[in-house]
């Protein structure tokens, strides 16, 4: 999620490089609009890639582990799980907390616009603020 987020631009702290320039809202929706906007309403960042932050959180795979990284492997890093597919054919029993990514429009703080914050939730907790990706391969 980090490397797609960050859209080319290697160890930038937001989408869009390293200043924090929300002053000017036309970044991401976060706070700005009272609630989710439609995809493609902010410009995408370097992979054509839209809303990687603001609008809502994004549910990933992992289990949240703040440790993690201190650990795990530099490419590819799966937490809780052994497999994607493992995650995939096993979701509904999936009950430990998650990583959540991207912020929302719901959260007036900044931190959460860098794209290496994670917020974790259990899987079952939902709301109007949390979402989700869909990708496929090429």
């Amino acid at each position: 999620w980090e490397y797609a987020a960050r859209g080319g631009l290697a160890g930038k702290k937001y989408p869009w490089g390293d200043v924090f320039e929300f002053d000017k809202p036309d970044k991401a929706n976060l706070g700005n609009i009272g609630d989710t906007t439609a995809v493609g309403k902010y410009p995408p960042n370097g992979y054509g890639l839209y809303d990687m932050t603001g609008n809502v959180w994004e549910w990933c795979l992992d289990e949240y582990n703040k440790d993690f990284y201190s650990m795990s492997p530099r490419e590819n890093p799966l937490s809780g799980a052994n497999s994607v597919d493992w995650v995939i054919n096993n979701f509904t029993s999936v009950t430990t907390h998650r990583v959540l990514r991207g912020s929302s429009w719901r959260w007036s703080g900044f931190l959460g616009l860098r794209v290496a914050f994670r917020r974790w939730k259990r899987p079952l907790f939902t709301t109007g603020y949390f979402g989700f990706r869909c990708a496929r391969s090429q």
